[in-house]
Order: structure tokens, then C-alpha cells, then sequence
């Protein structure tokens, strides 16, 4: 039986169990410079998690840069002398994590990550429709940012539809002045396919899905099994909730895993900082005065409550700042699901055409429900007979057998896309 005795909840119940974090005093950062480092002793402790003894400069980035090694190193998902897409979008995570690869493969033979690894930059301008200034800018700043790596070699790639990636990957270090009037078309064209999405919360649930396809194909290109991105823990929790908000609960999991490889067998997409928090990397930026970029999210700018994904990351947001360690719990969550997801899971049941997730709709009493009342709330029932009819077109809807469209290979989430579009062929892009 529980051992937590009533007296142990007030009027409100367990919400007592959820203690807000003790917010740090600004006031005692010079103070904790002329401390002692918890770790090695010496003075200097100027870095402070939550939950961790101040440290020193040094006993913080060994600290920082053991997560990431052990994250690779305790799955063992990454074999000697792999190739490697590391995805750069411009954010302050994709930054340390290329500055802790770059670090990762300087050091001696002993330490060394042995993985051979190419940097590539997907620019989003197109979606993200800065003006032309900043829009230079910000590509002149990522190329300054990742030529100081002169270890990787780095790549640009604009987000457009798939059959023109291999014919629009540019090298970043030797960015043409044409670039801008070379992929000026191609942008326009993915743009308006966007917008033919009706909602932000699809649009958002699109691009997230076409910028993994994107990836895998890229990876494909440069003979890369691996691919890296810079997804932490509040991340993953966003994500966790925003796909089960969204009808993906399925797949959800798959979406917060260390390793996922829905788009394609021969490529693993892997998330090596899944276990760092917004405090870390913040502290990390900090420690190694890494330049940030003027990074931005589409739709992030169109506030909290435009969609279902700027919901949750606001959610996600207050818990990270006033209850971090339930954050953790939210994505921890997840990757348990996940490792039941990878045993079950059979591809020869056939998966979405767009997302690769495994069809959902098969004997779903739940999505049966929904189209029922959907459609009942469209036409509404007169007699006994008008439900059994109705019935049976709700099990058409739930099959993907409607009028004039096939939808049978397309998930749930997908469907709700495609509904959401004046144009047929969005999920073909």
C-alpha cells in the first residue's frame, strides 16, 4: 500500500507535491566567483545549476560535455569512424552542439569521437520571410559562425521541395553572391505550398515533418548514416505534447527517442543533447563566449496562442522556469514509451506516405468516434436508419476511402493536414 499518509495533503491535494524552484539572487554571482569549485576546489565557482554545487569554468564544461559523450557512448548507436550530418539551424543548442563535436574531435586519440562529420545549414528564409537585410545578414553570420570550425566542412541547403535538393546544396564557406537569385524560384514555390495550409498549427506540424524528410534525403547525399540534431529536454517535452495535442500519440514517442529512423533505414536520425536543459546551454554559451544568431522559429512571432505547438512550447516555458524537474519528467515519459514503440513496431503493417510513422487508423474505436460526430454535427440524424448509414461512412472516413481521394497510406495527423489544404498534392512535395 501507498506509505504517504493524508496528513501529508492539504485541501488541494498532491499539488503540494510540486515545489516551485527556488529563484536564484543575481546579487550573489560575484559572490560565487570567490568560492571554492565543489569539484576541484579551486576558486572561481561562477557556474550554478539547479540542483548542482557551484563549479568553476573547467568542472562545468567536463560536466556539460560528459552528457553528450554519454548519451552516444551508453546507447553505443554511433559506430567508429561514422559519417555524420550535423543539422545547424542557427539556435543556441545547434551551436553547442557543433562546438561540442568540433571539441569532441580535436581532442587526443584517447578521447577523440572518432566519426567523421559534415556540418549542413537548411535555410528556412522562404517560411520564415525576413526581409531581404536581415536575411543576408543572418546567412553571412552563420557563414563567419561555422568558419571558425575549419575542421567540418559546411554546407547550405535552402528548404524547398525534395526532388531539388542534390541540385541546391551549396558550400557555406564559398557562398556565392548568385545564391540569392539561384534559389530565389524554387523558395517561392515551396512558400506557396505553405500557404495553402489554412492554420498556423498545420503549417508548423508540415514544415517540422518536411524539414526531417529533408534531412534524410541531404544525409542520403553526403553518404551519411547518422544525422545530428540539437533537440534538448524542453524540446522534447514541447514536442512530446504537442504530438499527442495533434493526434500523433502513436508516434509521439518516436519524435523525443535518442534514435529515430521512420524516414529511412539506412539513416538514424540522433538527438546527443536530449538530456541538457535551457540553463545549461545558456551557462555553456557563457563559459565558451560562442556568438548567438539571430535565430527565429516559424510562427514563434505570431504569439502563444496562434497554434497548438506555440501553446504547448509557452507551457513548457513557465513549467521550465518555476518547476524544472517536472520537464524532465514530461520527455523522460516519452523515451519510455518509445523503447516499447521500437519492439512493436512492424513496418510490413505500412506506414504514412509523408511522416513514415506507422498507420494509426486500423481498429480505432477512438478515430471512429471522431468521424461519427463529425459527421453527425454536418448532417444530423432523423431516424434509426440515418445512424447505421451514418455509421458505415464514418468507418469509410476512418479507412481513408472518401470521395474523389485516397488516403488509406496517410496517418491521422497527416489527413488533418491534407484537410486543412487547398492543394491536393501538399503531402507529395
Amino acid at each position: 500500500m501507498c506509505s504517504i499518509g493524508e496528513d501529508d495533503f492539504g485541501d488541494e491535494g498532491g499539488v503540494h507535491s510540486m515545489v516551485p524552484d527556488v529563484k536564484r539572487d543575481e546579487s550573489q554571482s560575484s559572490i560565487e566567483t570567490e568560492r571554492l569549485c565543489n569539484k576541484c576546489k579551486q576558486p572561481g565557482a561562477a557556474y550554478k545549476l539547479a540542483f548542482r554545487e557551484p563549479e568553476c569554468k573547467d568542472c562545468f564544461l567536463n560536466y556539460v560535455r560528459h552528457k553528450f559523450r554519454a548519451a552516444l557512448g551508453s546507447s553505443k548507436v554511433l559506430p567508429k569512424n561514422a559519417n555524420v550530418l550535423l543539422v545547424f539551424d542557427g539556435s543556441a543548442q545547434s551551436l553547442v552542439l557543433l562546438d561540442m563535436l568540433h571539441h569532441a574531435q580535436t581532442q587526443n586519440t584517447f578521447k577523440r569521437l572518432h566519426c567523421n562529420a559534415t556540418v549542413l545549414y537548411i535555410d528556412d528564409y522562404a517560411v520564415n520571410g525576413e526581409d531581404d537585410k536581415d536575411y543576408e545578414k543572418l546567412l553571412r553570420d552563420v557563414q563567419k559562425t561555422c568558419g571558425t570550425y575549419e575542421h567540418f566542412e559546411c554546407f547550405l541547403l535552402p528548404l524547398v521541395k525534395a526532388d531539388y535538393v542534390k541540385d541546391l546544396i551549396f558550400d557555406l564557406k564559398l557562398l556565392e553572391e548568385n545564391y540569392f537569385s539561384t534559389v530565389a524560384k524554387q523558395k517561392l514555390d515551396f512558400k506557396g505550398a505553405v500557404d495553402c495550409l489554412k492554420s498556423l498549427t498545420s503549417r508548423q506540424d508540415f514544415i517540422k515533418h518536411y524539414r526531417s524528410k529533408i534531412i534524410a534525403l541531404a544525409a542520403k547525399h553526403f553518404q551519411c548514416q547518422f544525422a545530428f540534431k540539437a533537440d534538448i529536454s524542453s524540446d522534447l517535452a514541447s514536442d512530446l505534447l504537442a504530438a499527442i495535442a495533434l493526434g500523433r500519440g502513436g508516434s509521439a514517442a518516436l519524435d523525443v527517442a535518442l534514435v529515430d529512423n521512420r524516414l529511412d533505414d539506412d539513416i538514424k536520425i540522433v538527438r546527443p543533447l536530449k538530456d541538457l536543459t535551457e540553463e545549461e546551454i545558456g551557462l555553456y554559451i557563457k563559459a565558451q563566449n560562442l556568438p548567438l544568431l539571430d535565430h527565429r522559429i516559424y510562427g514563434n512571432d505570431c504569439g502563444p496562442s496562434a497554434s497548438l505547438q506555440n501553446l504547448t512550447k509557452s507551457f513548457v516555458k513557465d513549467l521550465q522556469q518555476n518547476y524544472s524537474s517536472t520537464v524532465s519528467t514530461v520527455f523522460r515519459t516519452g523515451s519510455k514509451i518509445a523503447s516499447q514503440i521500437g519492439d512493436d513496431n512492424n513496418k510490413t503493417e505500412g506506414c504514412c506516405k509523408f511522416c513514415k510513422s506507422p498507420l494509426d487508423y486500423q481498429d480505432s474505436t477512438t478515430l471512429l468516434a471522431i468521424e461519427f460526430s463529425r459527421i453527425v454535427s454536418e448532417c444530423g440524424i432523423k431516424t434509426e436508419d440515418d445512424t447505421s448509414e451514418l455509421s458505415m461512412e464514418a468507418q469509410k472516413h476512418v479507412a481513408g476511402d472518401i470521395e474523389g481521394c485516397d488516403l488509406t497510406q496517410m496517418c491521422h495527423a497527416c489527413r488533418n493536414i491534407y484537410a486543412d489544404s487547398n492543394n491536393n498534392d501538399i503531402l507529395l512535395q
